[in-house]
């Protein structure tokens, strides 16, 4: 299911321009290889001409335990995500679950 939401909600959020079209990583053909094969070559290209060269990285691990879920679900809803897409939103974000069924058995809800 988070797959399918995650199309969705992609093509949705690309289709009406609020991803810039430098982002990359988990996007579709936009890897984050590319991004590092360019800064390879802003490197290469820095030390060919005797250029400086600054990079900043940010360590962004555990990015997700500090999410301000409150202020993502607010844009989402800005941005016109309604109804069925956005409550699943709001479920994964704040009690995310899940339950395997095989035939016609379902597990008990597991975090």
């Amino acid at each position: 299911m988070e797959k399918i939401v995650v199309k969705r909600l992609n093509y949705y959020l690309n289709t009406n321009g609020f991803i810039a079209k430098e982002q990359a990583g988990l996007r579709s053909s936009r890897s984050t290889n590319q991004h590092v094969a360019l800064l390879s070559q802003c490197v290469k290209d820095a030390l060919d001409y005797n250029h400086v060269l600054t990079a900043v990285f940010i360590d962004l691990k555990s990015a997700y335990d500090n999410v301000w879920r409150e202020y993502h679900l607010l844009k989402l809803s800005k941005l016109g995500i309604r109804a069925n897409l956005f409550n699943w939103i709001k479920g994964f974000l704040f009690q995310p679950s899940f339950r395997v069924r095989c035939g016609s058995s379902l597990s008990k809800s597991k975090i």
